[in-house]
C-alpha cells in the first residue's frame, strides 16, 4: 500500500534522508514490475539467467544473453569494480560481443568454457555480498554530510537491488511494504532480530541499545529469517470416497475428511469450536495437502492454489469427475495438530457490483468480433493460455502464450525478445504518468492516510485528494 513515512531522528537531515528513503522503498515495492524504472531484475539474477541460457538452450541462446548484458550492472558496476572475477567476467563479455552474428556467438561460448565457470564464480560472489553491499551503501549515504541529491540517484539504484531481492526470494509486496514498520519498532515480537539472539532478555537489551546500523541491518535480517513451514489443507467437493481414502500425487496428497490424520483437526470443527460451515457437505468432502516453506504467505498461498489445481486434473480426469477447489478458507499445521484457520468471506460467493458488469465485456471475443478471422484465430485460440496465466500470476505461463502467439521470423528465428521489448516501452510511455499520480493519490487518500503521517491538517488533506484530477506531473 502506497506510503508517506515520517520517522523521526535528532539529526534533521538524516531525518529527511531516513524518510526518503523509507518512501522511496515503499514505492519501489509497490511498483515494481509495473514501473519501468524498478526493475525485478538485478545482478544475481541476470547471471542466473546467463547460466540457464548456456547450460539449456545452447543452440538459441545467443539473442536471450545479449539483451541480458544490457542490463545495468554489466556497465559501470563501481560496487564489483576491483574485484579479480569481476575484471575477468569484463574480460570475456568483450570477446564475447566481438562477434557479431548468432552462430559466432553460440560457436564462441563453445570453445571458451571459461566464460561459463567465471559466470558461475561471480555468481557465487553475488550470492555473498550483493546484498549486503547495497545495505552498506545505503546507510552510508544516509549517515553523511551531504543533502539528499547527492547520493539520491545511488540510493534509488540500491533501494532497487534491495527490493528486487526480496521480490526474487518469494516475499510479497505487502510483507515488503511492512518491513519499514518492523525495523522501527521496539516491539520484541515483531523487530528482525540477527540470528544470534535467542532469550527474551537479549533481545530486550538489543532493541533498548540498538544503533542506527543494527536498526537498518533489520532489513538483512528479515531476507534471512528463517522460512515457516507449514501443511495447507484445502477443501476440494465432488468426490465421495471410503473414510481411509489416501492418495499422493507428485507434491499433493488427498484425504477423506474422516481419515485417520485428519482426526485431531477436523475434530475441533465437529466439537464446535470452529465454524460449521466449513464441513458443510461432507458426504462429497475430501481435502488437499500439500507442504510449504516460505517467508510470505501470500507466495505460498498461491503457489498451493495453482498446484493443487494441477494436481486435481488427474483425479478428475480418472474418474471422470468434476472436483473443484474451495481456495479461500483454508487451515495451516505444522503437525496435523495444531491449527491456523482462515477465514474468508468469499467463500460464500462473489456479489456483482452495479458496474462490475461491465468487466466482462472485456474480452478479445468482444472487442475482436469485428476483424478478420485470419488475424484473431491465434489469439482466439490461446486465450485459455492467458486467462491461465492472468489467474494464476505465471510468468512461465505468460511467456508460453507470448511464444505461442508471436511468429517466427521467415528463417525461423524467434522474435519474441524484440516485440515484447516494444511492447514493454510503449506500455511504459503510455502509462507511466498515470501510475505514478496513481501512487501519489493513494498515499492521500484519506481512507488508508493519516494527515498527522502527513505533516497537514485533515482539511487539507481532503482538499489535495479532492483536486487529484488537476495534478501535473
Amino acid at each position: 500500500m502506497p506510503r508517506i513515512h515520517r520517522i523521526t531522528n535528532e539529526n534533521e537531515l538524516v531525518r529527511r534522508k531516513v524518510n526518503f528513503f523509507a518512501d522511496y522503498f515503499a514505492f519501489a515495492a509497490e511498483t515494481v514490475g509495473t514501473n519501468d524504472l524498478v526493475e525485478i531484475d538485478n545482478a544475481l539474477s541476470t547471471i542466473d539467467k546467463i547460466i540457464f541460457q548456456i547450460t539449456k538452450n545452447p543452440n538459441r541462446c545467443s539473442p536471450y544473453i545479449d539483451s541480458y548484458l544490457t542490463h545495468v550492472s554489466f556497465n559501470n558496476n563501481d560496487d564489483f569494480k576491483g574485484h579479480k572475477v569481476y575484471e575477468k567476467l569484463q574480460f570475456f563479455i568483450e570477446q564475447y560481443k566481438a562477434n557479431k552474428k548468432p552462430k559466432q556467438k553460440i560457436s564462441w561460448l563453445e570453445t571458451n568454457p571459461a566464460f561459463l565457470d567465471t559466470l558461475k564464480l561471480y555468481r557465487r560472489e553475488l550470492k555473498r555480498i550483493m546484498f549486503k553491499k547495497a545495505m552498506k551503501s545505503v546507510i552510508s549515504y544516509l549517515l553523511c554530510i551531504h543533502e539528499i541529491e547527492e547520493h539520491k540517484q545511488d540510493l534509488i539504484n540500491q533501494t532497487n537491488t534491495i527490493v528486487s531481492e526480496f521480490i526474487l526470494n518469494d516475499r510479497s509486496k505487502r510483507d515488503i511494504a511492512k518491513i519499514f514498520e518492523r525495523i522501527i519498532t521496539r516491539d520484541v515480537v515483531n523487530f528482525p532480530f540477527p540470528k544470534f539472539l535467542k532469550n527474551q532478555e537479549e533481545k530486550e537489551n538489543y532493541i533498548e541499545n540498538r544503533t542506527f546500523q543494527q536498526q537498518f541491518d533489520g532489513i538483512y535480517n528479515v531476507l534471512k529469517e528463517k522460512l515457516n513451514e507449514n501443511y495447507f489443507l484445502f477443501r476440494v467437493y465432488g468426490l465421495k470416497t471410503s473414510d481411509n481414502f489416501e492418495f499422493t500425487y507428485n507434491k499433493v496428497t488427498f484425504y477423506s475428511s474422516k481419515h485417520e490424520k485428519l482426526k485431531v483437526i477436523l475434530g475441533e470443527f465437529r466439537e464446535g469450536k470452529w465454524d460449521n460451515d466449513f464441513l458443510v457437505n461432507e458426504e462429497y468432502l475430501i481435502f488437499a495437502t500439500i507442504k510449504a516453506e516460505y517467508g510470505s504467505i501470500d507466495v505460498a498461498l498461491s503457489f498451493a492454489v495453482e498446484t493443487i489445481n494441477t494436481e486435481l486434473k488427474f483425479i478428475n480426469k480418472v474418474f471422470l469427475s468434476n472436483c473443484t477447489l474451495e481456495k479461500f478458507s483454508y487451515l495451516l499445521t505444522p503437525d496435523f495438530t495444531n491449527i491456523v484457520y482462515h477465514k474468508d468471506i468469499k467463500d460464500k460467493g462473489h456479489r456483482i457490483g452495479i458496474n462490475e458488469g461491465q468487466l466482462l465485456e472485456d474480452n478479445p471475443y468482444v472487442f475482436l468480433k469485428r476483424c478478420p478471422k485470419r488475424l484473431t484465430e491465434v489469439l482466439l485460440k490461446n486465450e485459455s493460455i492467458y486467462i491461465e496465466a492472468l489467474s494464476n500470476r505465471n510468468i512461465a505461463t505468460y511467456w508460453q502464450y507470448l511464444e505461442t502467439i508471436i511468429p517466427s521470423k521467415q528463417n525461423d528465428e524467434k522474435q519474441i525478445i524484440e516485440i515484447v521489448s516494444h511492447l514493454l516501452l510503449l506500455n511504459a510511455e503510455s502509462y507511466h504518468k498515470n501510475r505514478i499520480k496513481e501512487y501519489i493519490t493513494d498515499s492521500i487518500n484519506p481512507f488508508t492516510a493519516n494527515h498527522n503521517d502527513l505533516g497537514i491538517t485533515v482539511h487539507r488533506q481532503l482538499e489535495i485528494f479532492q483536486n487529484q484530477t488537476s495534478m501535473r506531473l
